[in-house]
């Protein structure tokens, strides 16, 4: 079956406003309450002649000119048909939110179908016409509501509710405190303290519990291994939080103010904690976070250890050429579009590579939106520069069905760090890239079917960290 979800991240990438998919940033410039009546209003008559089947008329009515050339009324029809396909009838329309966003407003709808509920954001351009379309976070539903409870979240089996507790925390300082979870375990403190473990935080705005589609895998990594008697923090990420005083630094923003420093700070928040054991603190970087730990340890050279949980050790340019690749190849788009779209990512690639580089260079022209400061920084401090220079022990943990970070950039770790008798590899078989087991090839679309981070992998991280 054609991976629905696929679809949509063609759809998203043809569109030139889905800033908030592709960067991290914010930039508002028009308070919300001087525009949002009437674009809200147009992204309501847009959605009308949407649902009604009136697809041309939708498109020459509202689409921006640049949106109609990405998008004509037969693909927006295909698009809308695989939806009522997948999901039923829609029963239920309702406006839950909206924001400014740089030269953009986005307003968000909550679409009730008879077998799912989609999040559906319409990006309103200044002249008032839709400029971008995007469905997401699909959730079940038995029938239309209006409002929404909280999805629940049922524990995974090897995690034993009873044996640890939770409690609040804040980690940083202001500007940039964040709100933290800190997991601890019920059982008798060590005299040393618990060993603990920091949670960081792959690509992209994320929560605490770095919920993707439907599975929170640092909830699964914090419970399981609290049930195990390792203390874990996790916390929400700056460009979460903080959006909107992250956009005011979008000329200098990088990997850094990202990630970096709020791991950093994360781990000094936990040498406070009397409960825990000062030599005992490990950080697990996944995706992103796990490809600047060598960065990290140049800056705390007292951290125990670390785990890279489906690390890049390619450049993050090529990684994303790669995915979307992969991506526009297995969602069935023309072939004529699927090249368009590649060509221009290719392009922008190239930008990133070029020596001719720089702050001028406008976002929108490089990959996933984000600045030239970013790029540039990531290419004088590629991933694998100063992984050599780790002399704390440190686990590479690979999905084998990761599609997003392969055995290549495995293989890269490795060559890295040959010779190095602190690093040790794990690959499990059937995991993706949220360490999830599954079979075949793993596909966006499976992040939206629950599960919970493999016990495999929870059986790993804690024998790595309890035999330090």
């Amino acid at each position: 079956m054609k991976p629905f979800f696929s679809l949509l991240v063609v759809l998203a990438l043809a569109c030139e406003s889905n800033p908030k998919r592709d960067t991290p940033n914010v930039t508002p410039t028009t308070p919300a309450n001087q525009v949002s009546t009437t674009k809200r209003t147009v992204a309501k008559a847009f959605f009308t002649e949407l649902r009604a089947g009136n697809y041309q008329r939708a498109v020459d009515s509202y689409f921006s000119a640049a949106m109609r050339k990405r998008m004509n009324a037969e693909r927006l029809q295909r698009v809308w048909d695989a939806l009522i396909k997948r999901a039923g009838a829609l029963q239920h329309l309702e406006s839950i939110r909206e924001q400014p966003y740089g030269h953009f407003h986005l307003v968000f709808f909550r679409c009730a179908f008879e077998r799912a509920v989609y999040e559906v954001q319409i990006t309103i351009d200044r002249q008032k016409q839709v400029a971008g379309l995007f469905y997401r976070d699909p959730k079940p539903a038995s029938r239309p509501t209006k409002t929404k409870s909280p999805p629940t979240f049922a524990p995974p089996p090897y995690a034993q509710p009873k044996t640890f507790h939770e409690q609040p925390m804040s980690i940083g300082s202001a500007p940039w405190v964040l709100p933290a979870t800190l997991s601890l375990p019920k059982s008798a403190r060590p005299a040393r303290g618990f060993p603990a473990l920091v949670l960081v935080h792959e690509s992209h705005p994320h929560d605490r519990d770095e919920t993707i589609g439907s599975n929170k895998p640092f909830r699964d990594l914090a419970w399981g291994l609290a049930s195990r008697g390792i203390a874990v923090l996790r916390y929400e990420k700056r460009t979460k939080t903080h959006a909107k005083a992250m956009a005011e630094r979008i000329d200098t923003f990088t990997v850094k103010e990202e990630t970096i420093d709020d791991a950093l700070a994360a781990v000094a928040a936990l040498r406070q904690n009397k409960a825990i054991d000062q030599q005992h603190i490990v950080i697990l970087g996944h995706g992103l976070g796990g490809s600047v730990l060598p960065r990290i340890a140049r800056r705390d050279t007292k951290i125990a250890a670390f785990i890279a949980l489906g690390a890049s050790s390619r450049p993050l340019e090529d990684v994303v050429l790669e995915r979307v690749a992969a991506i526009t190849k297995s969602s069935g788009e023309p072939h004529s579009h699927a090249k368009h779209l590649l060509e221009k990512l290719q392009a922008k690639v190239a930008r990133v590579k070029s020596k001719g580089l720089s702050a001028k260079i406008p976002n929108k022209l490089l990959p996933l939106g984000l600045p030239a400061s970013y790029w540039l920084d990531l290419r004088a401090h590629p991933f694998t520069r100063f992984a050599a220079r780790i002399a704390q022990p440190i686990l590479f943990l690979q999905g084998g069905r990761d599609y997003q970070v392969t055995k290549a950039d495995l293989e890269g770790w490795k060559k890295a760090m040959k010779g190095k008798q602190n690093a040790r590899y794990v690959t499990l078989d059937k995991a993706n890239h949220l360490l999830i087991e599954g079979e075949g090839p793993s596909t966006p679309a499976e992040y939206h079917k629950p599960g919970h981070v493999s016990v495999r992998a929870i059986d790993t991280i804690t024998h790595f960290i309890t035999t330090l």
